[in-house]
């Protein structure tokens, strides 16, 4: 007797079906796989800082000890420019795979709050939180005032005459000045460049009478005793600029911080960022790490996973506050 249509159509079907879960077991079973063995190959980590700057310094002496506990090559490659959002398109152009590794700043924040790539935070994992930099203003030796009481004094005397160099045209460095400004109601000449260390490059040849954002660009030259840290964007002071008056003595309610961490595309399998995490942790942990960033005037501020997730939660809606209303002054 032949099998009605009816029958076979539901033969056919559940063949298909079998199939397709055999398949997708399959998929499942070699991306497992794949993730198990996870690294086979050299990793890169994806810089959005020029050669040379705090950000690549950092990323190239994590990058040698990360491949260490990883034992593969890990390579550093240097893509500045647009709040890292230049970086960010490579590194979401590339698999999700962790091959691919991102180490923005802060920075990368108000870049995606200014729409400079279509992208959100949402597309990424935040993987960790490697260190927080402080952040501040810096003047020459030879500045006509030695303080910050001196350059708003200055300031008020000498309407828009004080010219402040910092890295980028909406950034952390900005909102610093924006935040002095609106505190002590004086006018500063803002001077957007690429990059902190030429904001500090631009005080030492004297174009700029301050310089905005990350102290450890100008640490070289506080050293040598050319220059002089003057404040610090921080509740509470800091170490290594005992006398720099803070955001709280001063009554600014907006601290201004900068982290650098390590960040993967959404999507990247949890075997893998499982394993970048753990060895980033063993690195960060390290007695060699931690002398590297004590030497730079760096605090060292490991966060895992959720808890580096959680604070750029919090900070990127008042960050898009912000660049909505510098955009608007402008």
């Amino acid at each position: 007797m032949k099998p009605s249509k009816r029958i076979t159509a539901s033969i056919l079907a559940t063949g298909c079906a079998l199939a397709l879960a055999a398949c997708g077991k399959s998929t499942a079973s070699s991306a497992g796989a794949t993730a198990t063995k996870f690294p086979t190959k050299p990793i890169t980590l994806i810089v959005p800082q020029a050669a040379g700057s705090a950000s690549d310094i950092l990323a190239r002496t994590f990058g040698r000890s990360l491949g260490t506990a990883l034992h593969v090559p890990v390579e550093v490659k240097d893509l500045p420019g647009g709040s890292d959002s230049i970086g960010l398109a490579a590194v979401a152009g590339a698999p999700a795979d962790g091959y691919t590794v991102f180490v923005p700043s802060e920075s990368m924040l108000y870049g995606l709050a200014q729409h400079l790539s279509p992208y959100t935070p949402s597309d990424l994992t935040f993987l960790a939180r490697l260190v927080e930099y402080p952040m501040g203003f810096y003047i020459s030796t030879k500045a006509p005032f030695s303080t910050m009481q001196g350059l708003v004094k200055y300031a008020k005397s000498h309407p828009g005459a004080v010219s402040v160099s910092a890295s980028g045209a909406v950034s952390a460095g900005e909102q610093i000045v924006a935040n002095l400004e609106s505190a002590d109601n004086i006018k500063l000449n803002y001077v957007a460049v690429k990059g902190g260390n030429k904001a500090a490059l631009a005080v030492l040849s004297g174009q700029s009478m301050v310089g905005a954002g990350v102290l450890t660009n100008a640490m070289p030259y506080v050293k040598s005793g050319t220059m002089r840290v003057i404040y610090i964007s921080s509740r509470s002071s800091d170490p290594s600029f005992p006398t720099a008056p803070t955001a709280t003595s001063l009554k600014i309610n907006d601290v201004v911080g900068n982290w650098v961490g390590l960040v993967v595309r959404k999507g990247t399998p949890a075997a893998v960022a499982d394993k970048l995490l753990v060895a980033a942790d063993k690195v960060a942990n390290s007695a060699s790490w931690l002398a590297f960033v004590k030497s730079k005037n760096i605090a060292p501020s490991w966060a895992g996973t959720a808890t580096f997730t959680a604070q750029v939660n919090r900070e990127y809606p008042t960050i898009t506050s912000y660049v909505s209303s510098a955009k608007k002054a402008k």
